[in-house]
């Protein structure tokens, strides 16, 4: 079985974890979920780490999470929703409480979930005909576990305008926002990466854990935030708008909600 994350360091302290199921667009099932986890953990407790990158196979960073898989555990106990909801938030906290800095190589599209994986990272790249989107609203989902990151990244007032209409935003956009950090021309993704390890490194290995120490308490919620939070994924994970709009994610077709309206018609004449 191939390895849904890989780990590679260099003997700089560079540590690269790279999300690698590119024939699912590095869709964020179960299996991934641990595995970064895990790897999370083996690269924050070795103390030669100095700088973290999170980047994808592939021409997708992330597409979100796995649709076919909520369709699957959606119909089963509460108690595996919640255990699965847990872990994504768990995965998106350790990302945020990573020790040295993080950047997100986003090397192609990232949407939902995916999205949320790059606001944790204290740093993103991405090309310019990258696309970001938070498409949970259109398939039932509510978008609640990556909510107070994005916000936190972007201000309440962007984050509902992307939340709110589903509606993507090019990394250019995304970069005035903040949710992007360097937005960068076709091509250029790895050198800007490399321009920017070389800057990190040049900064004191401790005096940059105190920092992130120091920041950690800017941004993440607080655990009866992060407990509400959860519950309203599952209201929506489980609900039945949920388990139309992913029917029709699949079917290629519209659920009830899109029904033609007047912009559709004047599109179609």
């Amino acid at each position: 079985m191939t390895d849904p994350v890989i780990l590679t360091s260099e003997a700089r302290g560079v540590v690269t974890l790279t999300l690698n199921r590119p024939g699912a667009g590095n869709a964020l099932d179960r299996w991934m979920l641990r595995a970064l986890r895990n790897a999370l953990r083996d690269a924050s407790d070795d103390p030669s780490t100095r700088l973290l990158i999170l980047t994808g196979a592939g021409k997708i960073f992330c597409s979100g999470a796995d649709l076919a898989e909520i369709e699957r555990t959606r119909r089963e106990s509460r108690d595996i929703n919640r255990a699965a909801a847990d872990l994504f938030a768990t995965v998106l906290r350790d990302i945020h409480a990573f020790p040295v800095p993080t950047v997100a190589r986003v090397n192609g599209h990232a949407f939902g979930g995916g999205a949320g994986l790059l606001a944790c990272c204290d740093l993103a790249l991405a090309e310019v005909d990258t696309r970001l989107a938070f498409t949970e609203t259109r398939l039932g989902l509510a978008p609640a576990l990556v909510a107070p990151w994005i916000a936190g990244a972007i201000g309440p007032r962007r984050a509902r305008q992307l939340f709110l209409t589903g509606s993507p935003v090019e990394a250019r956009q995304a970069e005035s926002w903040g949710l992007i950090t360097t937005c960068v021309a076709k091509g250029e993704l790895d050198t800007a990466l490399a321009s920017l390890a070389h800057e990190i490194l040049q900064c004191a290995p401790d005096a940059l854990r105190r920092t992130k120490q120091a920041l950690r308490q800017l941004q993440a919620p607080d655990p009866a935030t992060s407990r509400e939070l959860i519950e309203t994924h599952l209201e929506a994970r489980t609900g039945e708008e949920a388990g139309e709009g992913i029917r029709a994610f699949f079917a290629r077709s519209r659920p009830s909600w899109q029904r033609k309206d007047t912009h559709d018609e004047h599109n179609d004449t």
